[in-house]
């Protein structure tokens, strides 16, 4: 266990941000909305207008990863001018020789931030304190952990103190951390939306702004990307430039933007092509979207429903063959499906895996009347029983679907990977005219010669009946 010397000398960095704040991000905005109310109460409370237990205690930033979390809580702390303290699991337990360590520099971390109220105490890596009970091996040294964050966060001694913390997977959370008068505000920190990409390459290009002419354009290539890979992408479009001893410009941003594309052979384009038109296409006719934007460089399919409805079997079942559609059409117009449709937890396999079996034990939605609900669907026991055979189910009856459907619409989905391949990105409006163009297709023409003058006439036999 740590000395109290040690203990003391803990290397705990108290900051004073003074920007950006909150107006200057472009992000979302419940996360946004959070800080400016956060701050306006703290000047209530400092003005002596309402008490402390009227201000909110804290909040779960939770999403994936790069997404600007600790630049969220940064940018609240200097909207509301307080210190601000990051932290994060590891951190406790860096250099730690047990769980007494651990829980050392865990309160040391609380205590500094009592001296420094008011203050945000960010914790990362919240997620990396599993459950307790979970039956872990480590569950017993994990559940002192879990106590002890517990007793800092809920203590009465927090005054002037808020804690935000910040995690990747939300599920993991123990209960008693996000209950009421503690962490009791989840506040989802997704991808950037088309709309807010502009704003943020603005925030890490500044000065270099005034030199880049088409950047909502080239925001659009960058659709499914994160915060985090939107520096990079500057980092690298200034360095460039520096080499080429210019000032940074719309070339070298497109370069470096499509760096990942350029190290693609002729063949994986033409199949990442296949793969968003396959998307786009069966989105585009299942209409309903304000947005469908696919890029090459950001290997993503982007669409965004015009109006909110709750989940349904039919609501589910169209969702899938939305995500199994890019596989399909690998399937119809090239032979056969690579395995870019699953690998990582992100991939369509994995969210079409995770929608169908959470359709059935957190949902209610089962087909067979099955009402079981169980917080960890995505596991062994599950999917080796009922829940995951029917969700096999509902997934093949989905991927039937989406190949009878890119069968059906094999030209169309051809012409979009086609142009695709020549501008690097689509929007709807390109989709729309396309299927126009489609109207004015002689009618002698068959589906076999339109298919071949694309570039896909071996695949010509399997979609021209």
């Amino acid at each position: 266990m740590l000395a109290p010397q040690e203990i003391d000398s803990l290397c705990i960095d108290v900051e004073r941000p003074t920007g950006p704040k909150l107006a200057s991000l472009a992000g979302p905005d419940e996360a946004r909305a959070f800080g400016g109310t956060l701050a306006l109460d703290l000047v209530d409370y400092q003005a002596g207008r309402i008490r402390w237990t009227e201000v909110d205690p804290g909040c779960v930033f939770y999403g994936p990863p790069g997404t600007g979390k600790t630049m969220l809580a940064r940018a609240i702390a200097a909207e509301c001018g307080v210190s601000f303290i990051a932290t994060s699991f590891a951190e406790w337990t860096s250099g730690s020789g047990g769980g007494a360590d651990t829980l050392a520099r865990m309160k040391e971390t609380f205590a500094t931030a009592r001296k420094n109220a008011p203050c945000i105490l960010f914790l990362d890596e919240i997620d990396s304190l599993p459950k307790r009970g979970s039956g872990d091996h480590n569950s017993t040294y994990f559940q002192t952990i879990v106590n002890g964050t517990l007793e800092e966060i809920g203590s009465s001694k927090n005054k002037g103190v808020i804690v935000i913390a910040a995690c990747n997977d939300p599920s993991n959370l123990d209960p008693a951390l996000i209950r009421s008068g503690r962490l009791d505000r989840m506040i989802e920190v997704p991808l950037p939306s088309p709309e807010a990409l502009p704003g943020i390459f603005k925030h890490h290009l500044g000065i270099d702004i005034l030199n880049v002419h088409d950047l909502d354009r080239m925001a659009l290539h960058c659709i499914g990307k994160s915060g985090a890979d939107i520096a990079k992408i500057v980092r690298d479009a200034r360095r460039i430039a520096r080499r080429a001893r210019t000032p940074l410009s719309d070339q070298h941003l497109y370069e470096a933007i499509c760096a990942s594309v350029a190290k693609l052979s002729p063949e994986a384009l033409r199949v990442t092509a296949v793969h968003e038109a396959g998307h786009a296409a069966v989105a585009f006719r299942q209409g309903g979207f304000d947005r469908i934007i696919i890029s090459l460089a950001s290997s993503a399919t982007f669409s965004q429903t015009s109006t909110s409805a709750p989940m349904t079997r039919e609501s589910v079942k169209a969702e899938l063959v939305r995500l199994l559609a890019g596989r399909a059409a690998e399937e119809v117009l090239l032979g056969e499906p690579s395995g870019g449709a699953g690998g990582a937890d992100v991939s369509d396999l994995a969210r079409a895996s995770r929608l169908a079996l959470e359709a059935i034990t957190r949902h209610g939605l089962s087909n067979s009347g099955r009402l079981l609900w169980h917080p960890w669907a995505i596991s062994r026991p599950f999917t080796d029983s009922y829940c995951g055979e029917e969700a096999d189910l509902w997934l093949g009856e989905a991927n039937e679907t989406a190949l009878a459907q890119i069968r059906n619409d094999s030209v169309f989905v051809a012409m979009i990977a086609h142009l695709l391949l020549k501008r690097g990105v689509l929007t709807e409006c390109d989709l729309q005219q396309i299927a126009k163009s489609m109207e004015s297709i002689p009618p002698e023409k068959t589906k076999g010669e339109l298919l071949g003058g694309l570039g896909f006439a071996a695949q010509v036999s399997a979609t021209s009946t």
